[in-house]
């Protein structure tokens, strides 16, 4: 009982950590229309990403965006800031997007969604995105 508590302890521990991106890790930079913009993408691939990077932070940053890829909605439950959410399709084409969705909220199931992206709000006011724009990242190089 005593393994238990404690590898549940430790575990709890390990989620409370400050989230430092892994270097070796593949970062994307974010591509709008063709054109490369300054913004850093980090794929959310599980729900220990999403605590580690979303979830229970006060304020995010605006050159560093979230992705999850084949989701079909998602939901604000635990963010303490307002966030702009974009769907694209397989074609990394705009299907739909929330402005300033605040926490505790929950999209539209999107049946053709492929990627969905989150960012401070703002973002999709500050680089005029729009339906059918094409949104996709690059793979930057590792230094």
């Amino acid at each position: 009982m005593f393994k238990t508590l404690r590898s549940l302890f430790s575990g709890y521990r390990n989620l409370k950590k400050k989230n430092n991106p892994n270097p070796h890790e593949a970062t994307f930079q974010m591509i709008h229309n063709g054109e490369a913009i300054n913004v850093v993408v980090y794929t959310i691939r599980n729900f220990r990403d999403k605590l580690n990077n979303l979830v229970f932070k006060d304020d995010l940053n605006h050159e560093i965006g979230y992705r999850y890829v084949a989701k079909k909605g998602t939901s604000t439950f635990g963010f303490r800031s307002k966030v702009d959410i974009i769907f694209c399709n397989i074609n990394h084409s705009v299907i739909d997007f929330y402005e300033g969705i605040g926490p505790q909220k929950m999209t539209h199931y999107y049946p053709d969604a492929k990627f969905i992206y989150i960012f401070k709000q703002d973002f999709i006011r500050h680089f005029t995105i729009k339906i059918n724009d094409i949104l996709a990242t690059k793979k930057m190089s590792q230094y």
